[in-house]
């Protein structure tokens, strides 16, 4: 198979790399983009940054906010969060639940992909 060819992935059968003490990230690269499924727990807000990537946000779990630029705005299940690139950001859980986030990348963020390569290599795990 080639590299345009179709791939079916079970993210419940992915391992979880951990990205802090309250998250964990799961990473698909395609071409042009890169899927990250986040599991960020209460109480453990992600740290503000930027990158050069147009990323979207769809929040499948849970609830918080989305902080983008200084201004704070309620997102829960079904919200979906348009960051431009280079725009300071980060997501804090409000509810009591662990939020479960689908963050889509354009285009490839390599050092996500590259630090998730790397656990599948040290699990013996070929994608």
């Amino acid at each position: 198979m080639g590299k345009y060819d179709p791939t079916v992935y079970t993210w419940s059968e992915m391992p979880e790399q951990i990205v802090n003490a309250g998250a964990k990230r799961k990473t698909v690269d395609c071409i042009g983009c890169t899927l990250a499924m986040n599991y960020q727990d209460p109480g453990e807000p992600s740290k503000e940054h930027d990158h050069p990537h147009t990323q979207i946000s769809y929040v499948i779990e849970g609830e918080g906010e989305s902080i983008c630029n200084g201004v704070r705005r309620k997102v829960n299940a079904g919200s979906l969060v348009v960051i431009p690139p280079n725009l300071p950001h980060c997501f804090q859980v409000t509810g009591e639940k662990t939020a479960l986030i689908l963050d889509i990348f354009a285009p490839e963020r390599q050092e996500h992909v590259a630090a998730y390569q790397k656990v599948l290599d040290e699990k013996g795990i070929k994608l």
